[in-house]
């Protein structure tokens, strides 16, 4: 490799949502391993495209479809105040949730449809997870 790329560029410009590579092969991600797996697979299968295809990926300016929106944050923190507090799903549209929360209000029917789409990635990482675990 001629230019210096972060790992989390490399694996910006090789991985989907930080799971399948360009090559389709799917490398689980290792909690709290940071970008180890990623990185291994990129440098064994695809070390001479390294440069071509993170230069390619930056000149593009697809590195910023990995940086959060202000929306995309303000549904997480929707999303993870009501799953960590067990609230009902209506909470969102509380009046004294509205007016003691920091956050952009949502409707019952975002939370909801956001929650579905949560619990669809939490099924497909723990069917990744028992699957690669054997």
């Amino acid at each position: 490799m001629s230019a210096v790329y972060s790992n989390a560029e490399i694996c910006a410009a090789f991985f989907d949502n930080y799971s399948k590579c360009r090559c389709n092969k799917v490398v689980v991600q290792a909690k709290n391993s940071g970008y180890g797996n990623l990185i291994t697979h990129v440098t064994r299968n695809h070390k001479d495209e390294i440069d071509k295809v993170t230069k390619s990926h930056k000149e593009k300016g697809m590195m910023h479809a990995f940086l959060p929106s202000e929306k995309c944050k303000n549904i997480y923190s929707w999303l993870e105040w009501g799953v960590m507090d067990s609230m009902p799903f209506s909470f969102v549209e509380s009046e004294y949730v509205i007016k003691n929360s920091k956050l952009k209000s949502i409707s019952t029917e975002t939370y909801m449809k956001y929650i579905g789409k949560l619990t669809v990635v939490v099924q497909n990482k723990v069917f990744l997870i028992i699957l690669f675990s054997k």
